[in-house]
């Protein structure tokens, strides 16, 4: 068992609210799919707050990097064996290079939305004086399989990522808050 990690499934380790407290900045960056699971009526806004009173400094809002993932998409698709095949899901990627590497040729190399977000909040903190270590990343999935990208991604000082956190764990206590706020 990793230190500091609590088992997801028997393959997967997922980190905790608790993790986030060894940082001086804690940073949280949504799935967007957060977004959705508390329904039309729920302003992003609120999710966001909520996301703060768990013990978050800061919510990044992926949507940007999405934007600059996709500008850099098109120029990296110009230079790729077609059929292209995307790597934003560490699923596909793993499956093509393990069981079809004969089309490793054909996945885009480019950094994902979640790795662009890292490279800007950590320049954004190193900037105001933290130290590396003292910036917490914590990328909150619907999906396993982002834990284990995650850990590969950390070997990249500028762009580690300290950890995965389901939504599926921090959902009933943001549902809570909400709750508390509006509505439902």
């Amino acid at each position: 068992m990793y230190k500091g990690l609590s088992v997801w499934s028997p393959h997967f380790y997922k980190n905790s609210l608790e993790d986030i407290q060894r940082y001086k900045k804690k940073i949280a960056i949504p799935s967007v799919t957060l977004y959705s699971q508390f329904g039309k009526s729920v302003d992003p806004g609120l999710i966001n707050d909520g996301l703060l009173k768990l013990g978050f400094d800061e919510v990044f809002d992926i949507t940007f990097s999405c934007d600059i993932a996709s500008e850099t998409l098109k120029k990296d698709l110009e230079r790729v064996e077609k059929p292209a095949i995307s790597t934003l899901c560490p699923t596909v990627v793993r499956l093509i290079e393990t069981e079809y590497p004969s089309l490793v040729s054909h996945l885009v190399k480019m950094l994902t939305p979640i790795e662009i977000s890292a490279l800007i909040i950590r320049e954004k903190y190193q900037s105001m004086g933290f130290k590396n270590e003292d910036i917490g990343i914590f990328f909150l999935t619907p999906c396993p399989s982002w834990v284990t990208k995650i850990s590969e991604i950390s070997r990249n000082e500028n762009i580690r990522i300290n950890g995965a956190i389901p939504i599926s764990d921090i959902y009933p206590k943001l549902l809570k808050h909400i709750k508390s706020k509006v509505k439902m």
